[in-house]
Parts: structure tokens; C-alpha cells; sequence
């Protein structure tokens, strides 16, 4: 542990810090490669020289704000003694002066933001002053740990099995960070709870440790005694908890501590030194924390009609306690002062509890109903206020939502704590509400400390707007360390290079393909050496026993061996890895992300913002297109989101190829390779990534996709004959209603094209507007029938001289007035922390049937209609005679949507999602059972009955991926 200097103790703080000086970062480490061009020495001190400039302003900023930081903390100090004195005078006390604003820096990749922390880390050793460096992982942890290990450095390290001795052995030491109850404090955490705070306090081996370790708190002894003579328990039979008692304060001890930034609490952020004679506190001081690399802003909590119900349930338990402590309380001669406060609140809560249950009962039926939670949303708010002010809500969890050990089975019963979170997303309109679950978003405790606490510093070499945007509306500024990179990049167009959807039987030979591409396309077009990063999923289902777990890395060391060329994957090796320095680099595909997780994420981005007092606009989910093509996936068309994602795709593909250290890459030396094969190629994706750093140099057309017809006209035209056949009037969306009768598919663009094309030669009528004026109350009598089915009204048509082509039509899409899609590939979890960054695919449909309230997908086919067709008119219209569609068509219909009801029915979730990576979204979880214990699944017997509802059951007809099909043209 670091020894602080004597008089940094006694005045708090030294001085002004002096200069930082700029780090010295070498070179790129160059692996001896075959065909390797090393630079020589003189081309890499030219390089450093260079960059020096850079790297020096980089290091002032970061001085600079470490001596801002030393200044606070010395003011802090000054008004926490002044008050001291003044309440032991009794005089007036003043207000503790404000945070420092958070400061970020964005530094190019490969520049040297982590190694700017040592001079930082040894000024404030040398000022007796505590930091706290936070990062995404343990591995990170470890390699600052390794730099700073002459001040002393601490990794901290969480709870760990403890160590088990021999069989009939002597006893073993558990170790420090012993904990007995791993599985349950990992449910604990999945359920939204603080482990320390919900269920340590209540675990037997919890409350042996304050009987062995806690010797000055005699409540808390008192405490423990008696939940073991309540539990009858021995307490000399349980092993006492060491985590809490020996590792954890050893840890937020130590000056300089490294932590992964998910352990982060209020805890770690202040350093305590402690009496060890009296164990009284002697000196509090706030730590600088120092975030390097990206973090999430917010996590997600998710809340089902079982969760609630839960709560109902324990409400009634709390009722019935109520009335037993009220009437004891009552039965008191001569109460004291707190427990006639207690009487009181107990009171309170009891009168509380109608309301309650009625409010519980109606959330839980609108969630799980996919109804829009509407005024209810006012009463939660107002609720949760009345359970705060009557004691039934204690740090954020209220009374049905404590963790409760169950003795008779040496378990704990561990409710979702969720009613704070969800009241202060409802008031604020962040919530989000979409099959059959609520969710709600918690702010980062990081963000939430920089928020309120400041003195963090943020170091992020592609840190993104929105960490920008809040940066600097908190009165924070950014330094800016940017340097060009030599190396360039080719961007490949033509085929997507998607996941694809690994549930599929047919996977493993396409897997096996892409990997066949990779060798006999792409390397050859790469001089040596190279390096390769791609979707996992192609690795491992490329190899013939792809269900072990290690599929991936014996693939990607098959074809090392094979090649001489590292292949890494998405999630694992696009961030933090430095071994392949000086490579050429080649990205097949990239991480892309469904609708429904781009929800999720956009969603939880606004959240935190919101909660930071920034606006975000809400997302309509009207996407540009149903289907993904060659070119990349459906992109939201509302401009804000849209800027957000591309930013966040951006991100993902600099820190990718900044694996390549280009930025150390002397400009003596050939310019590193980049290919970028597949992903998203548009213009507004390389403008995102300018903003990085990374420029496309020159483009081609991948080999592999010849330029043409779209291969889905033909199934265009036998949709138009279809629709024709019948009768009906030729549009957009009665084609689209034909191609699901057909058991085809066709992009958006091939639709319109063909349809403009034949109204262009006569072929079809031209295009004719409804008159809403005529036709609006019958239109509303004939969609009225099915609330849920998106029939497409025709009424009376008049043709125009200004009649508009509706198919040719741009204008952006407005809520509720959805496009139809067919799907084929993966299916899309609700949830954003369910598809990571690493799972590319899934731009895609929905697996589960939507109701009422959410956005609809997908349409009714188009001779699915309650009316007739007029054909002498080529129209339809209301008051024809009632004809019923052909037999074979119908029976046709009914046996498609019968076949998709059985497909819902069947388990839909994805075996091998992509690792999450350090940055965005955490997920690869499978599809959550619902919080009752049941699979979230269709009913099958109402699927059977519901062959009608054609909106939902559409919605898991797939669309044609051109990455994962036939070669798009």
C-alpha cells in the first residue's frame, strides 16, 4: 500500500501539482512477420518527433485538469473544516463549493491516452491524493496495474469461490474475497438489487462475519444475534463472509485503485482513512476518477406482468405485517417519541395499500396486454411519492421489492427493484413499452457521479456525441489529440457480409462459404501481413463440431495455420487488442443492429440524457426500408436517430481498424492496407467515419457481386399478375400482400421500380388518390372490423389530374403509418442487451405476434378484404356487390398464416449470439424467460385460432438477405 507523505496528511492536500511531463509511448510493437517491411530506426524516431507535439498537448490537458482537481479538493477541504468549527460555535455554516465539471479527451487510436494516466497517477502519489482508474475489463485492469505497480497499484478483484482445502485436510485460508452465496448475488445483481445493500444484510455467512469482525457497533452484533436465534441457526456453524470484512475495505483502502468501471460505486469514489486503534474516520478525501475507454451511459431494467404480480403478492404479506405492527404499537402505555413515528408511518402504509394493489393490477394488465400504460404512468409516479413519504421505500427499494432469506431452504427470495427506476422514466417520458415488458433505464453510476460530483476525467479515442453533448452541457471541455494515420482504406461494395441466422439448418454450410470467401477473395487482395476480424458465428459454425465451446478459436487457429493470417471476431478483438500493430487490416462485415435493438439502445442513450437534464427527442420507429440489402440494413429515417446510430456504427469500425496502430506507422513506409468488405457503404456511414479518423480512399465493386436486375423482379411480376388476376388495384402494398400469398419476396426499391416502370407503358392504370372527404367514415367501418389487422381500406376512386404515384412517394413515413416487411433472417430480442455489437444480423423481423399498441410490421395481404372488387372498373370500391376471393387463394392464405402461427410457437432464441464487446450494448443472453418462470412464447391454441389476424401473423415471415443468400447483383 502507498505510503502518503506526512504533509500531504495533515493539510489534505500539497501544493499546486507540478508539470506532468508527456508520456514517452513507443512505437507499435512490431511482430516478425513474414514479408513484413520493419521500419528502421531512423523512420521511427522521425515518427515519435512527429507526434511528440501531439502527445505533449495531450499530457498538459490532462496536467492541467489534475491540478484543477488538486485546487477543489483543497477548497473542499477548507469549507468542510470551517464548518466543523462553526457547529462546534454554533454559528452559521456555508455551502460546500461546486464540482468540478468533467473533462474529456479524444485522442487517436494508438496514441497513447492510457499510457497519459502514469504521470497523472504519480503526481497524485506524490501528493497524498487517491485516484480511481476505471475500465471495461479485468485485462485492461491488469495492464495498468502492471504500469503503475511502483506506486502500488491496486486491481480490484470482486467476490471469488473460496479456496477449498484437501479431503480430511487441515483447514485452508477461503481467501480475502471469499463469498458463499456467488449464485445468488448474481441474481441479486440481474434483478436490479445492490448485493452489499439488498442481500448481504440478510445472509447468514453475512451475519457470522459481523459476529467475528464487528467489535465497536453493538446494534449490529445485536442484530445479528438475533436473526440467528430467529432463524435457529448456529452461528458457529456458518463460515463467516470475507469479501465485505477483509477484501472489499483492503481494496477502496489502497490510494491508486484499478477497477473494471461495473464495480463503481459511491464507495469507490471516496477514500476513507481509518483510526486502526479506534476505527474512527480520520480523513475523506474524493478521488479523481479517470475512465478509460467507452462505457455505457444507462442499463436497461426490464419489468413483465410477473414481476408485478409479484409485488402484488407481497403486498398482501406487507398488509397483514402492517396490521400486526400497528396493533402492538397501539398497546403501548407510554410509547416513545419513535415509536409513535413508527405508529404513524405504519398507518400511513396500511391506508396505502388499496391503492397499491389497484395500481399494481392495472400496470400488470397493460403490460402484459401490450396496451400503452397511458394515465396510469401519473399514478405510479404518485404512488411511489406517497410509499417515500409514508417509510415504505428505503435507498431506492421498496418494502415488496427486499430480498427475503427463506431459511427452510437456505435460499433468498429476490423480487425485481424496479418502482424508483420505472416512476422516474415514466415522469420523464424515457420508458419504453413493447411485447409484453416495461422498460426503464438507470443511469451509470459513473455518469451519475460526474453528474452531481464531478472530478472525472473521460479518455475515449472514439467517444461519442452523446458523451460529447454531455460533457459539455455539465460546463466540462474536451481536449481533442488527433493525428493523421497512414494507412489506406478501400471500402468494398456490393454484398453485406451480415451474421446471418445461425438457427437455420443450412447455416453451417453457409458459414463455411463466408470462410472459403474469406481465403480465396479477400486475402489475396491483401499484401502480407495481414490481419482479419469478422463475425464469430463464421468461425464457429464453419467448423464441424461447432456446438463446443471453443469452435471459434480452433477455427480461427486452423486457419493461421493454414494461411499464416490471425483471424479475430467482432466483440473480442475489435477493442483493446495491440498485437497486430503494423498489419493490414481487412473487416468482413460489421456489426449491425435489429429495429427493436436499436430501440433498446437509442432508448438507453436517452434515458441517461434525460437524466442528466439534456433532451432527447423520441424515436418514431419508421425505418427507410423493410429489408436489408447489398448496400446494408433498414436505417431509422428520423434524422436524429439516425445521426446517433451511424455515430455509434462509426465507432465500432475506427476502433477496429485501429488495430492496426496507423497513427505509429511511419510515412517512410507503404501506407497500411484496410479493406472494409461489406457493412453499412453509404455516404453519410464514411462522413461518420471522417469524424474518426478514418477516410475511404478508393472503392470497388466486390468480385463476387455482379451488377444487374435484383433477383427478386420475377417474384414483383408474379405478384402483379396475382393482384391483377383478382382484380384489384396494382399498389405497393397489394403486391406486397400477393408476394406473402406467393411465399416470395421483393425489396422495397424493385416493387416501386417495377410498378412505375408498368404504369410508365400502360400496362396498369395510373396511380389515383382516395378522396378522404368521401371515403373517410367507411374507410374507419371496413379497418374496424379486426382492431388488430391492418387491412388496406379501399374506398371510392376518383382518378385526378394531380394524382400522385403512392409507390414513387419519399416522404419520411409517420408513426402509424408502418411498411410491410418479409423477414428471413434472425429474429430480434426485445432488448438491446439481448443483440450486442457484435451480432450483425439481425436486421430483421419479429418472432413474437404483435398486438394492439405496438407498431405493426407487417400488413394483411391485400385480397384478405371484407369488400368486393369491381372489375369492369379495374377498382374497387364500397358499394359493389360482395364477392368472396378465390377459393384457392384463400385456402392458400390460411395454410401460410397456419404454417407461420406454428413457427412462432416453436423456441425462437438464438443459440450463439456474438460476444459483447467493451463498448455498447452488453448482450448475447438467450431470450428471457418471463419473470413467472415461463417461456415468453405464443399461445399455440390461441395462434390456431387466430389465422384471421394476419398482421401478427406475417410478422414472422422473413425477408431475403442478400449477405446470406444468393449473390446480390
Amino acid at each position: 500500500m502507498i505510503a502518503m507523505p506526512a504533509a500531504a496528511q495533515a493539510a489534505g492536500v500539497a501544493v499546486a501539482a507540478p508539470a506532468v511531463p508527456p508520456p514517452r509511448i513507443s512505437i507499435h510493437q512490431q511482430q516478425q512477420v513474414k514479408d513484413m517491411a520493419t521500419p528502421t530506426q531512423t523512420q521511427i524516431a522521425r515518427r515519435i518527433a512527429e507526434l511528440q507535439p501531439t502527445r505533449a498537448a495531450m499530457a498538459a490537458a490532462m496536467s492541467s485538469y489534475f491540478q484543477q482537481h488538486t485546487r477543489k479538493i483543497a477548497e473542499i477541504d477548507g469549507v468542510r473544516e470551517a464548518n466543523k468549527k462553526a457547529r462546534a460555535d454554533g454559528s452559521k455554516t456555508v455551502p460546500m463549493p461546486a464540482p468540478l465539471p468533467q473533462f474529456g479527451v479524444v485522442a487517436t487510436v494508438g496514441l497513447g491516452k492510457s499510457h497519459g494516466v502514469m504521470p497523472i497517477a504519480e503526481a497524485a502519489h506524490a501528493q497524498g491524493l487517491p485516484i480511481v482508474i476505471l475500465v471495461p475489463n479485468h485485462k485492461l485492469a491488469w495492464e495498468h496495474a502492471e504500469r503503475l505497480a511502483h506506486l502500488g497499484a491496486v486491481v480490484y478483484r470482486g467476490r471469488r469461490e473460496p479456496a477449498a482445502g484437501e479431503p480430511n485436510g487441515p483447514p485452508v485460508d477461503p481467501g480475502p474475497h471469499a463469498c458463499y452465496r456467488l449464485v445468488q448475488v448474481s441474481k441479486a445483481g440481474d434483478q436490479n438489487h445492490r448485493p452489499a445493500q439488498g442481500l448481504c444484510s440478510k445472509c447468514p455467512n453475512g451475519m457470522a462475519a459481523v459476529l467475528q469482525y464487528v467489535t465497536r457497533d453493538e446494534l449490529r452484533r445485536q442484530r445479528a444475534e438475533q436473526f440467528f436465534k430467529t432463524s435457529g441457526i448456529n452461528p458457529a456453524t456458518v463460515p463467516p463472509c470475507q469479501f465485505l470484512y477483509k477484501g472489499l475495505p483492503d481494496q477502496l483502502a489502497a490510494p491508486i485503485l484499478v477497477a473494471p468501471v461495473q464495480a463503481f460505486s459511491e464507495a469507490m469514489a471516496m477514500w476513507r482513512e481509518v483510526d486502526p486503534e479506534t476505527s474512527f474516520l480520520t480523513r475523506e478525501t474524493q478521488r479523481l476518477v479517470i475512465v478509460d475507454e467507452h462505457i455505457p451511459m444507462a442499463a436497461e431494467v426490464e419489468v413483465g406482468a410477473g414481476d408485478i404480480q409479484v409485488w402484488r403478492n407481497r403486498v398482501d404479506g406487507m398488509a397483514e405485517r402492517l396490521d400486526r405492527q400497528i396493533e402492538f404499537l397501539q398497546g403501548k402505555n407510554a410509547p416513545t417519541q419513535a415509536e409513535t413515528e413508527e405508529l404513524e408511518q405504519a398507518r400511513a402504509m396500511r391506508a396505502l395499500t388499496p391503492e397499491i394493489d389497484a395500481t399494481f393490477r392495472a400496470l400488470a394488465s397493460k403490460i402484459a396486454g401490450d396496451i400503452p400504460i397511458g394515465v396510469d404512468a401519473g399514478r405510479i409516479i404518485k404512488l411511489q411519492k406517497s410509499v417515500v413519504k409514508a417509510g415504505g421505500s428505503v435507498a431506492g427499494t421498496a418494502t415488496w421489492e427486499k430480498i427475503g432469506y427463506q431459511r427452510d431452504e437456505d435460499d433468498f427470495f429476490i423480487p425485481l427493484r424496479a418502482l424508483v427506476t420505472l416512476a422516474r422514466n415514466l415522469a420523464a417520458g424515457s420508458a419504453r413499452q413493447e411485447k409484453g415488458v416495461l422498460f426503464a433505464y438507470e443511469t451509470s453510476p459513473v455518469i451519475e457521479w460526474a453528474r452531481d460530483k464531478g472530478s472525472v476525467m473521460f479518455l475515449d479515442a472514439t467517444m461519442s456525441q452523446s458523451m460529447r453533448r454531455f460533457i459539455e452541457a455539465k460546463g466540462g471541455t474536451i481536449h481533442n489529440a488527433t493525428a493523421d494515420q497512414n494507412m489506406r482504406v478501400t471500402r468494398v461494395t456490393g454484398r453485406l457480409y451480415s451474421r446471418g441466422d445461425v438457427r437455420k439448418d443450412d447455416y453451417p454450410a453457409k458459414a463455411r462459404a463466408r470462410m472459403d470467401d474469406i481465403r480465396q477473395n479477400i486475402v489475396p487482395r491483401l499484401d502480407s501481413p495481414v490481419a482479419i476480424i469478422t463475425h464469430k458465428a463464421y468461425l464457429k459454425y464453419s467448423q464441424e463440431a461447432h456446438q463446443a465451446d471453443d469452435a471459434a478459436e480452433v477455427a480461427a487457429q486452423a486457419f493461421e495455420s493454414a494461411t499464416g493470417i490471425p483471424i479475430g471476431w467482432f466483440g473480442k478483438h475489435d477493442r483493446g487488442l495491440d498485437s497486430w500493430g503494423g498489419r493490414n487490416i481487412a473487416l468482413v462485415g460489421m456489426p449491425l443492429l435489429s429495429k427493436e435493438s436499436i430501440a433498446g439502445a437509442y432508448a438507453c442513450t436517452r434515458a441517461a440524457m434525460i437524466d442528466c437534464g439534456i433532451p432527447m427527442p423520441e424515436w418514431d420507429q419508421v425505418m427507410d426500408k423493410e429489408k436489408a440489402d447489398a448496400d446494408g440494413p433498414p436505417m431509422p429515417v428520423m434524422p436524429e436517430v439516425r445521426a446517433w446510430l451511424v455515430d455509434e456504427y462509426a465507432q465500432g469500425v475506427a476502433q477496429a481498424v485501429g488495430r492496426n496502430r496507423a497513427v505509429n506507422h511511419p510515412r517512410g513506409c507503404k501506407p497500411l492496407q484496410v479493406h472494409l468488405w461489406g457493412g453499412l457503404q453509404t455516404a453519410e456511414m464514411d462522413a461518420a467515419m471522417r469524424c474518426y479518423g478514418i477516410v475511404v480512399h478508393d472503392r470497388m465493386r466486390n468480385p463476387n457481386s455482379a451488377p444487374g436486375p435484383k433477383v427478386d423482379v420475377g417474384a414483383v411480376d408474379e405478384a402483379i399478375e396475382m393482384v391483377l388476376a383478382t382484380g384489384g388495384a396494382v399498389s405497393e402494398r397489394s403486391v406486397r400482400g400477393a408476394l406473402v400469398g406467393l411465399q416470395r419476396s421483393a425489396s422495397t426499391e424493385s416493387i416501386r421500380a417495377r410498378i412505375r416502370d408498368m404504369r410508365a407503358s400502360g400496362a396498369i392504370p395510373a396511380a389515383t388518390r382516395v378522396k378522404r372527404s368521401d371515403a373517410a367514415d367507411t374507410a374507419e367501418s371496413v379497418c374496424a372490423a379486426h382492431s388488430d389487422n391492418y387491412a388496406e381500406s379501399v374506398a371510392s376512386i376518383a382518378p385526378e389530374a394531380d394524382a400522385e404515384d403512392a409507390s414513387a412517394h419519399t416522404e419520411p413515413q409517420k408513426q402509424g403509418q408502418e411498411k410491410i416487411t418479409r423477414s428471413e433472417d434472425a429474429t430480434a430480442p426485445n432488448s438491446y442487451k439481448e443483440t450486442n455489437s457484435g451480432n450483425s444480423a439481425q436486421c430483421c423481423g419479429n418472432p413474437n405476434p404483435q398486438t394492439q399498441g405496438q407498431e405493426k410490421i407487417f400488413l394483411a395481404p391485400a385480397f384478405d378484404f371484407d369488400f368486393a372488387f369491381d372489375f369492369s372498373a379495374g377498382a374497387a370500391t364500397l358499394d359493389s356487390p360482395r364477392l368472396q376471393p378465390d377459393d384457392e387463394i384463400a385456402d392458400m392464405l390460411a395454410e401460410v398464416a397456419a404454417q407461420i402461427e406454428a413457427d412462432l410457437a416453436r423456441e425462437d432464441d438464438d443459440p450463439d449470439p456474438d460476444e459483447p464487446g467493451p463498448k455498447g450494448p452488453s448482450g448475447g443472453r438467450r431470450e428471457p424467460r418471463g419473470r413467472d418462470g415461463c417461456d415468453r412464447c405464443p399461445d399455440i391454441a390461441a395462434a390456431a385460432s387466430a389465422a384471421q389476424r394476419t398482421s401478427a401473423a406475417l410478422a414472422h415471415i422473413s425477408y431475403n438477405n442478400p449477405g446470406d443468400g444468393a449473390p446480390p447483383s
